[in-house]
């Protein structure tokens, strides 16, 4: 992709157009939960962007994922905007789309491991979606993407423990902001969207 330039600023600024599962306390009827978007929450390696594609697909749904919206907006890959701009600017702009995402449902999107970091995101992610937790523990989620494309926050030394400390820093983020959470580990693609439509099935009763 080409580099971040102020153009591309501009244009992302001024957006415009089971294992265990969880739901906690807080109800939705099922008419609201169509009205509104489905969020994909969780590591890096936990599989939002393929669960939320066929779940997506299984529903009639649109899917989007942020990471990839962001790129396009900013004409340059997530890891090049971490090398060259850093995680603060990132952040932005991960608002920005999240906040765009968000207001135009039905839609099922993914969002970035670190979404759920800012407190204005979490906010805007409870009031607008129904948030999906997909967790697994660290060992799985290392072999999932060891072979994969690079990752700005795994150029450690120890790529495992850093997954490890991740889930320490963001795990009651992402619980808390979860209506319903899945632990994927050793579960296949299938079964957890099999779980998850489950889950939302059962809200809407």
């Amino acid at each position: 992709m080409s580099n971040f330039s102020e153009t591309n600023l501009r244009f992302a600024l001024g957006a415009g157009g089971s294992a265990t599962t969880r739901q906690t306390t807080r109800s939705a009827s099922g008419d609201d939960i169509l009205r509104r978007c489905i969020c994909l929450i969780g590591l890096m390696g936990s599989g939002k962007t393929t669960v939320g594609l066929l779940l997506a697909e299984r529903i009639g749904f649109r899917f989007v994922d942020a990471d990839v919206e962001l790129e396009a907006r900013a004409g340059c890959s997530v890891a090049d905007m971490f090398g060259r701009h850093g995680e603060r600017m990132f952040r932005t702009l991960e608002s920005v789309v999240l906040d765009d995402v968000t207001s135009r449902p039905p839609v099922v999107f993914s969002t970035g491991g670190g979404a759920v970091l800012s407190a204005g995101n979490r906010a805007m992610l409870r009031r607008r979606a129904t948030v999906v937790h997909l967790g697994a523990d660290a060992r799985a989620l290392w072999q999932r993407i060891r072979t994969g494309t690079e990752r700005p926050l795994l150029r450690t030394a120890d790529p495992l423990q850093t997954l490890r400390e991740l889930e320490q820093q963001r795990g009651a983020l992402y619980r808390a902001c979860a209506d319903v959470s899945v632990d994927t580990t050793g579960m296949t693609i299938a079964a957890v969207v099999d779980t998850i439509h489950a889950q939302l099935a059962r809200r809407t009763a």
